[in-house]
């Protein structure tokens, strides 16, 4: 299956970039811990493009779950 959401840099120090690779507009987002935590959800107005400083978030993996869960993309902190 091909992604329609493009996540980068992956791994990241710090900012991540998010951005759509077709005409699906970002519209929600939610970032889940290694726990199954959710730790930040968003709506946005279905965006090409999103930049998300994860600098307050400890090192370790997440899922990033976009537009409800239409796309979950595994992201490493550095």
């Amino acid at each position: 299956s091909f992604l329609t959401f493009q996540v980068y840099p992956n791994p990241t120090n710090d900012i991540i970039k998010i951005s759509t690779v077709n005409n699906l507009g970002i519209s929600y987002l939610e970032i889940i811990n290694n726990l199954g935590q959710v730790i930040f959800t968003k709506k946005y107005p279905g965006l090409k493009e999103i930049s998300i400083s994860l600098n307050e978030y400890n090192s370790g993996l997440y899922f990033l779950k976009i537009n409800k869960g239409f796309e979950t993309i595994r992201i490493i902190k550095n």
